[in-house]
């Protein structure tokens, strides 16, 4: 389980190893998962989180959010509060219709 400490410092390193060419244009490069592993071991020296299973699964969980928030907010009628931080559902049609191709 990812504290949200953990979480802060792996997407502030997901930034880093960006803004360091780590990632092209199909991907990231080969030896990401390790730095990253790097990175959060040196924030936090007793973590257990490793490249394998940890880091690979917590981005490709995040992939997959992120595809099917891609997914609904690509349909018109489905909007983001700002105020509320919540998802704005102006069309309901528009709603079922993002939902059924998630």
């Amino acid at each position: 389980m990812w504290t949200k400490p953990e979480e802060d410092v792996f997407v502030q390193s997901l930034k880093e190893i960006i803004s360091t060419r780590w990632k092209a244009d199909n991907g990231f490069r080969v030896g990401y998962l390790n730095i990253l592993q790097n990175k959060i071991m040196r924030a936090f020296s007793r973590t257990n989180l490793r490249a394998n299973p940890h880091v690979s699964s917590k981005m490709h969980s995040w992939k997959k959010q992120y595809n099917s928030l891609y997914t609904i907010f690509g349909g018109t009628g489905v909007g983001w509060n700002p105020t509320t931080k919540m998802i704005d559902i102006v069309d309901a049609a528009a709603w079922e219709t993002s939902c059924k191709g998630l």
